[in-house]
């Protein structure tokens, strides 16, 4: 059972881990190929979470931007996209890309999802791609989201599904995991898969007050615009969540795991990209 100090250490490790200089700076360096990388996962948010123009909509978890950008688009000139990471200098790069691409109806700010600094009912939408897993505490997390929507207004979250339910994982990280002896997290905690058994997500929406939720499950191509060994560069560089455990591995094992890996996806690559598929789970409701 999680204790009195267990959401602080959790929030502790996400701030420590997500902002680190080297970790920020890979995401930095990473961007344009994880747009590409995640382009149908952005397409299912978008094609799911019903945005219109003139909405006013919040995303949670900014990233590259590619969510937050394509709802530009959407909303136009009557609308607004708030969008958030809790790295100032994730923040601080969408929006030089906004203005560079003289984007004026997007403003980026830094927030943790836990206390949204907006008032309550400002937006018609939430969205977030793939930063649910990473909340620290679930429960205010999407009473929070809740909070700051207006009377009809929806929730759409996504996070990954079943690791098996595809092949990304099974090429990337199985390797590993089956050498390693690390724990599983526990299910309060911060970690990848934390919404990947059905039913998870959609719970917790419920227990913060929403209706007509919906569980939607989707197993999507992921084109990495690169070689196997850069795309698992990129993942271990970038994604902290797994990083305990690759670095878990002895010399022996690691380089074991690796050699795996590489053999796995070379069949997936066809000289210019590297082509996996993963599960998808997007959670879904209305305030009221």
């Amino acid at each position: 059972m999680p204790n009195n100090d267990t959401p602080h250490r959790n929030r502790k490790w996400v701030l420590e881990q997500w902002t680190q200089d080297v970790v920020v700076a890979s995401w930095l360096r990473w961007h344009e190929k994880i747009s590409v990388h995640q382009a149908q996962l952005v397409h299912a948010l978008l094609q799911n979470c019903g945005a219109t123009a003139g909405e006013q909509v919040l995303d949670l978890g900014c990233g590259p931007g590619a969510v937050a950008l394509s709802l530009s688009e959407t909303v136009g000139t009557d609308g607004e996209v708030v969008t958030t990471d809790i790295s100032p200098g994730i923040v601080e790069s969408l929006k030089d890309r906004a203005a560079a691409l003289d984007v004026e109806n997007i403003d980026v700010v830094v927030a943790e999802s836990e206390e949204l600094p907006f008032d309550s009912e400002q937006f018609d939408l939430v969205t977030s791609l793939l930063t649910p897993m990473y909340f620290v505490t679930v429960s205010r997390s999407f009473a929070e989201i809740r909070r700051v929507l207006r009377g009809d207004g929806r929730g759409c979250l996504m996070a990954w599904g079943m690791p098996e339910q595809g092949d990304y994982f099974e090429t990337c990280v199985l390797p590993f995991l089956q050498r390693s002896n690390l724990d599983a997290p526990p299910p309060e905690a911060p970690s990848p898969f934390r919404f990947a058994p059905p039913g998870l997500m959609t719970g917790e929406l419920v227990k913060a007050g929403f209706v007509d939720v919906t569980e939607r499950r989707f197993v999507l191509p992921m084109s990495w615009p690169g070689s196997p060994e850069e795309l698992w560069r990129h993942l271990y560089e970038t994604c902290v969540g797994f990083r305990p455990i690759f670095d878990s591995l002895s010399r022996d094992s690691f380089e074991e795991a690796y050699a795996e890996s590489m053999a796995s996806l070379a069949g997936r690559y066809d000289g210019t990209s590297t082509v996996n598929s993963v599960e998808i789970v997007l959670g879904i409701g209305r305030k009221v």
